[in-house]
Parts: structure tokens; sequence; C-alpha cells
């Protein structure tokens, strides 16, 4: 029977073109493996490769078919190779390749253009084609993918055949080179070729497309194992529902541990029968939910377990399709324990929060009561002491007017031998309490200096003012009308006034103040009580500009270094103020004040590291004023050493401002942190019977 050669040429070039067809679709139904598009395109390549063999008859594109056959086929073989590597999962270097193809192509030319052989043409196809097949056949075979290895290994078998049909293609064309004087002579070995060509090309695009849906089925098969293994193993309850009428589809054991509930028992059945739900309107928004977006994340719901107990649910679902219907996959995470760690933090928290409310008013009852008088609630001695020295040195830096009167109940200890000492001590509090009503100033300080004794603390009071003030105490005395029926002076409880109004910039010390009204006091006393006697040394002038700081025993904080570099700068202001009184220029004077402000830095850092050991609340403003100090003095001292600053506003700055107004009113502050604690109870409780 006679074959026609071109016949089966364009037969096999449509074979071609239908595989890759095939597998263009195969691979728009699924893109999940690399390769497939190569592969495709490989035999498209090799289509237009025997398309180009079949214009081997019209005489001039005779070389046009050559070139571009063998270019094609060969190029095809390649793509092909490379896409099954990739399907495989196979990364080679491919240089050699192209590198071959390369080589290849010269041969063909030079046996084409320069010496025309169709036999070594031949050759050199079939030797070519049957090295890229064998190594198509090698991969194939040695592949690790178990769940697909028997058809790579037939697939591999198919690429043999190729390569032998080329082998046996090169000892023809070597034994008979004149059967191929044209390409379509006809002859058994090329009816074999044509017709073997034919028969493998279909049975490898079976194969691959098998291959393909074996690895499909292989994948699908774990991706199922996976998800059983991960449904069975959660510790979280899930189910699976239909989302039309709630039928359950599937639960999983954590469903079983959390609810209760066996999987015979709610398999085929709507959710709704259970009553797991403990609320009908949570269960609606979260159906509204899922039906709206698809989606819920994280949403917290009360269930009910099949023994009528409840839990704490954190649900996670989404919907999906399975069947051909929609469902719902939900997630629950028991967070029943976490709520119960979150309540009791919560309870535990507010606890907490009382507690501190209790300590910050105990705390504030423990300041007030460290500087309040326990009788008659009016400030005690140590808050008359610090007021009036910070006043004094306030004053003395303006230069303003500091006014003091000083009061004393007559003939106390006989009123106390009288009526007892309950009664003298309710005639203290009523005295207290007319003392606070006639001083109605805010920044006025009225306290009990000691005993039957009360003073009060007027700035910026002028003599007249002062003399009012003082009127005014000693008649709301006697218009309290207590009886004092052993009285010299008269039938009720009466008081003798000292007033003292003075300008601080005139005096050393708060001590001296307190020594002119007491002895004014004296005076009223000696002139037959019940009576104001006044000292205005308001207009008095005095020849010294600076005075000396005194150390006072109430500045003491109990801590040793704080009390101990207290104590050194006092005496380092004083050397100062010396070296000012004595006259000294300022190329004298500037290393004391920069050694002044260095051991007040020194200082700062030493009261923060230990305000810090000892928990100070109010550590950061503290700091932040020693820091804002620092800054300023380091500007004025900066300024007085450019001459755009007196001796007098420098000395204030560092002196009163930094020294005696910070360290004897801001750090008092700290002194309940620092010093050796006492009980809160005996703060402030001090009654005339102990003084006197």
């Amino acid at each position: 029977m006679k074959v026609d050669i071109q016949t089966l040429t364009l037969v096999l070039g449509l074979i071609f073109i239908v595989q890759t067809l095939v597998l263009s679709v195969q691979y728009r139904l699924n893109r999940s493996y690399d390769g497939q598009l190569w592969m495709a395109l490989g035999n498209g390549v090799e289509a237009l490769g025997f398309l180009f063999l079949g214009l081997r008859s019209i005489p001039a594109l005779t070389l046009f078919s050559i070139l571009g056959s063998n270019a094609c086929i060969v190029l095809g073989m390649m793509l092909i190779f490379l896409g099954i590597l990739r399907f495989l999962e196979v990364r080679l270097p491919l240089f050699w390749m192209w590198v071959l193809y390369g080589l290849f192509l010269l041969v063909v030319l030079y046996f084409s253009l320069i010496q025309d052989s169709t036999p070594i043409r031949v050759v050199n196809l079939a030797l070519v084609s049957a090295l890229i097949n064998l190594l198509t056949a090698l991969a194939l075979f040695f592949q690790r993918n178990v769940h697909f290895k028997t058809t790579a290994r037939i697939l591999g078998s198919i690429f043999i055949a190729y390569a032998f049909m080329f082998l046996l293609r090169i000892v023809s064309a070597l034994t008979a080179t004149a059967q191929f004087s044209s390409i379509f002579n006809p002859s058994l070995s090329q009816s074999f070729f044509y017709a073997g060509g034919i028969v493998l090309g279909n049975l490898y695009t079976f194969m691959f497309i098998l291959m393909i849906n074996q690895r499909l089925q292989s994948e699908e098969r774990e991706t199922q194992q996976r998800f059983e293994l991960i449904f069975n193993t959660t510790p979280d309850a899930i189910l699976i529902t239909k989302l039309e009428d709630g039928l359950i589809t599937a639960v999983n054991p954590a469903f079983t541990r959390i609810t209760g509930f066996l999987k015979d028992e709610v398999i085929k059945k709507p959710i709704l029968h259970l009553g797991v739900w403990s609320n009908s309107e949570e269960r609606d928004r979260f159906t509204r939910i899922l039906k709206e977006t698809g989606l819920c994340e994280n949403e917290e719901f009360i269930f009910h377990r099949k023994d009528g107990t409840s839990f704490t649910g954190m649900v996670s679902a989404r919907t999906f399709m399975m069947e051909g219907q929609p469902h719902i996959i939900s997630v629950v995470h028991d967070i029943t324990a976490r709520k119960q760690v979150e309540e009791a933090l919560r309870e535990s928290e507010a606890k907490l929060q009382d507690l501190l409310q209790q300590l910050e008013v105990e705390k504030r009852y423990a300041q007030e009561s460290a500087i309040t008088d326990g009788l008659t609630l009016l400030y005690n001695r140590r808050h008359f002491d610090a007021t009036l020295r910070s006043d004094f040195y306030h004053l003395k830096r303006t230069e303003g007017i500091l006014s003091l009167i000083m009061l004393d109940v007559d003939h106390f200890k006989k009123y106390n031998d009288t009526y007892g000492h309950l009664a003298g001590d309710d005639c203290l509090r009523k005295i207290g309490g007319v003392l606070k009503q006639v001083v109605g100033r805010t920044h006025d300080t009225v306290a009990r200096y000691g005993g039957e004794e009360f003073a009060v603390i007027m700035p910026e009071t002028d003599a007249r003012g002062a003399l009012i003030i003082a009127n005014r105490l000693r008649s709301a005395v006697i218009d309290l009308q207590l009886p004092h029926s052993t009285s010299d002076v008269a039938s009720e409880v009466t008081i003798s006034v000292g007033v003292v109004t003075l300008r601080t910039s005139d005096m050393e010390s708060p001590e001296q103040v307190v020594a002119l009204t007491d002895q004014a006091l004296y005076e009223a006393k000696r002139g037959g009580r019940n009576r104001v006697v006044q000292k205005d040394l308001s207009n008095q002038g005095n020849s010294h500009q600076f005075m000396q700081l005194r150390w006072n025993s109430n500045d003491n904080s109990l801590h040793p270094l704080i009390d101990q570099e207290h104590q050194q700068l006092i005496l380092h202001s004083n050397d100062l103020l010396a070296l000012l009184l004595q006259g000294q220029d300022k190329e004298n004077l500037i290393p004391s004040l920069e050694n002044l402000l260095n051991e007040v830095i020194s200082h700062f850092n030493d009261e923060e590291a230990i305000l810090k050991e000892r928990s100070f609340p109010q550590l950061d403003e503290h700091a932040r004023l020693h820091r804002d100090l620092i800054d300023q003095g380091r500007d004025v001292l900066e300024r007085y050493k450019n001459d755009t600053l007196s001796q007098g506003e420098l000395i204030n700055f560092l002196i009163y401002e930094v020294i005696v107004h910070h360290m004897l009113t801001d750090d008092k502050k700290f002194f309940p942190y620092v010093g050796p604690s006492i009980p809160w109870s005996m703060v402030g409780r001090t009654s005339n019977k102990e003084i006197l």
C-alpha cells in the first residue's frame, strides 16, 4: 500500500494543533500548576514546524521551509521539556540547552546554504530530538511525587519511544541516503516515523492530562485530610450548618466536649432545636451579619450547654458553597475562663482604685494633720514657722511690708483651774473659730502658736490695717461672753494682743520679727491686759542691705543627707553674703557664685535620687522645678557676667528663690516621705493640758 508522506506530515501537524488546544483548555481550567502553558506553546511551535515542512513541495519556498521546520520542531521539543520540568517543580540551569540549540541551527544553516545535504540535516534534527526526548524521559522517571509515579513513568516511556524513533531515523538516513533526496519520498521507515509520531503524540497528550488530573486529585485528598485533621484536633468547637435552614451537617469532637451534645444527637438537625443560643436577638444578629457580609469575626455570644449551664464563646464564621448550597462554617472558642479572669481583674481594679482613693484621702489627712493643730483646727506652730519664713524672704526680695499679730488668753491658767481642762479646750476652740472668722483673707495665716497663744501672719498689710484686725480680734473674743470669774481683768474671757508692722528688708531673720511682736505682746500684758499694743517699724531704715540666713529646727527633714546639704547651702550662702558686704569686685565673686550654683545642682541630684527611692508621688514635678531653677540660675549668672544684671538681682535669685524659697517651702512637701514614719492617729492631736 502506497502511503502519502506529505499527507502524514499534514496530519501530524494537525494533531499537534489539537494537542495545543487541549493543553490550553486544560490550563484555563486549572492554572495551579506551572509548566502547562509552556507545553501548550511547545506543541504549537512543533505544529508550526510541520506546517513549514509542508511547504517543501514549493520550490521557491524550499530554503524557507527547511530553516523554519527545523528551527520550530526542535524549539517546540525544548519548550515541552521546559514545561515538564516546571510541572515537576525541577529547576535546572538551561544555558546548555540554548547552546545546543544554537549549534543545531548552525549545522542546519551550513548544510542548507553552503553545502546542501538532506541526510545530514535529517541526522542533525533526529540526534538533537532524540537527546531532548531522552532528557524529558529521565526527568519523568526520576520525579518524586508518588501520587502520579506510574503515569509519569508511562509518559517517560512514550518519550523514550520518541527518542528510539529518532535514532531509527538516524540509521535510515545514514544507510539509505537515496530515499532522503526528498523529504517526502515514500519508504517504510518514513511511513513508520510519521505514523509512530501520530500515535505517540496522542498517547503523550492523553497521559499528560491524566497526570495533571492525578496530581489534582491527590492534592485534593491531601487538602481534605489536612482539613479533617485540623477539624478533628482543634480545641475549638467547629460546626457546619446550612445557611437556609440551619441544618447541622458536621461537628468536630471539640463541639461535643464544649457543649455536651454528641455528634449523633445533632447531625441533620436544625441548630435552633438544640437551644444553644441564650438570646434569640443575638442569634438573629449573627445570621443577619452572615447573610449581608458573608463573614463574622470574633463576636462574643452566650451559649447554653446540654446540661443547661452557660459559657461565653468567641465566634468566627463565614459562608461557603458545598454541594451547590450555601453553608456556614463556625468556629467557637470557649472564653469563659478568660471572661472570669477579666471580671476578677475588673473587681480587683475597682478595689485597687478604692484603696488608692482611701490612701489619697489618708495622705491628705496626714499632710493636713502635720500642719494642723488638732484641738483648734488652726495651723500649728510648725506651719506657722514655715509660712513666716517663706513670707519673710519673699517680702524681703520685693521690699514689701509684713505685719505679725500675736495674742494670749488672759489668765488662762486660772480659767483651767476654775472650769477644768475640758472647758479650757472648748474655750480655745471657740477663740480659734472667731480668729478664723475675723481674719478673712486667704493669704493671711492664723495659727495656734502654743498653749493659749495664737498668731496671725499678714503679708502686705500696713500698720493701720493690722491695728484694725487686732482690735476686731480682741472685740470678737469679748463678744463670745465666755465667763471667767477668776480673771483680774473682766468677768469674761479676754485677750492681750501685740502687733508689729515692718519691712523685712530691714530685718535679718524671721525670728527677729517674732521677738519684736512678742515684746509688744508682753507690753500689752504689762499694761493691764485686754488691750492691743502696736509697734510700727515700717518707716525705719537699716543700713544693712543683706542679712544672714539661719537654720531652723523646723527646717529639718529628718533625712541625714538632705539636712546636711541644706545646712551647707545655708553656710555657703552666708559666706557669699559676707563677700558682698566686704565690697568684693565681680572677678572675685563669680567663682563663689559658680561654686554655689554647682553645689545646688549636686544637691538637686542627690535629693531626686532619695525621692525616687522613697517613691515620692510628685517626683516628676519636683524634678521639673529643679531643672527650671538650674536653667534660670545659669541664665542669671551669665547675664551677671555680661553686666546686664545687678548684684542685688543675682543674689535675690540665687539665695532667695533657689535656696530659701525652694528649699524652705517646696522641699517641705516631701518631708513626710523621707523622715521616720509616725502613726497618723498621733499627728496634730495636742490639747492645752499637754502643753501646760
